[in-house]
């Protein structure tokens, strides 16, 4: 079957095709050798739940026009409506231990930080733990569920993303408005969904190839990017530090230095800009 026409300057809510984003990228990829698009689901994070118990391969993405249940970082509704996002999961059965893939949240975070940086033109930076900013506001949110799996397809990692693409102001919620940006709003060039959508799964696709030989360049590409860094912060944890962000650990945690010079690091909670 023939794909459709590849159209850069399309409009950015112009429908996406598996086709097209196929034909954009490379032979040897790992990531998006299977995709689908749906219309309409419940969660992409569900979907590919679905399909990983029933032995699908590593490497299928779930992309869907609209999530009637898109769900971000501790059960917060994410706002997905159609034409104007991308909402996307994908399923990764990485090698070893589900303990040492805390780090994949540092993969996501950059591949999509690199993508959005190369549609917009401008700096697109990591806030910890799962969000990328550009110009200071929140464009992409990233949320990583493990599941044991049946003992004979082995574990495996499901990792849902939403990128803002083309929403205006007005198409926020109140209480995301001052938060909240897409990329269209920042853009130096037009940002076509199904360019994006190819740029970013080739740069997740590299990206995995490295954090699994060496994910010390994972961690310190991510740091250079942290929104953090430089700046004094104070966990709201109880008991928790104070101190200036120096960047990530290889598990995706927050490196503080406190004023003693000890190093602490945050792997959850909520932080206090100072």
């Amino acid at each position: 079957m023939s794909s459709p026409r590849f159209d850069e300057a399309a409009a950015d809510d112009a429908p996406l095709h598996a086709d097209a984003i196929h034909a954009r990228l490379p032979a040897d990829r790992l990531l998006g050798r299977e995709i689908v698009v749906l219309d309409e689901t419940g969660s992409t994070n569900d979907e590919i739940a679905r399909a990983a118990n029933a032995a699908a391969p590593e490497g299928l993405v779930v992309f869907a026009e609209r999530q009637r249940a898109g769900r971000g970082r501790q059960g917060r509704r994410w706002e997905s409506r159609a034409g104007v996002g991308l909402w996307f999961s994908l399923l990764l059965r990485p090698p070893g231990q589900m303990s040492g893939w805390a780090g994949l949240s540092l993969w996501a975070a950059l591949g999509v930080a690199e993508a959005a940086e190369t549609a917009t033109g401008v700096v697109a930076e990591i806030k910890w733990p799962n969000d990328v900013l550009v110009a200071g506001r929140k464009v992409a949110g990233i949320l990583i569920e493990t599941h044991a799996g049946k003992a004979q397809d082995g574990a495996f990692a499901v990792v849902g993303i939403g990128i803002n693409v083309g929403h205006r102001p007005d198409d926020f919620s109140s209480e995301l408005r001052d938060r909240a940006g897409s990329l269209a709003q920042f853009s130096q060039r037009p940002v076509n969904r199904l360019a994006l959508a190819s740029t970013v799964l080739m740069r997740l696709d590299a990206n995995y190839r490295l954090w699994q030989s060496a994910p010390t360049e994972i961690v310190a590409a991510c740091s250079r990017r942290c929104s953090l860094r430089g700046r004094r912060v104070r966990s709201l944890l109880p008991g928790g530090p104070e101190g200036v962000a120096t960047g990530f650990d290889a598990a995706g945690q927050l490196l503080l230095r406190d004023d003693a010079g000890q190093l602490h690091t945050l792997a959850s909670g909520e932080l206090q800009t100072l």
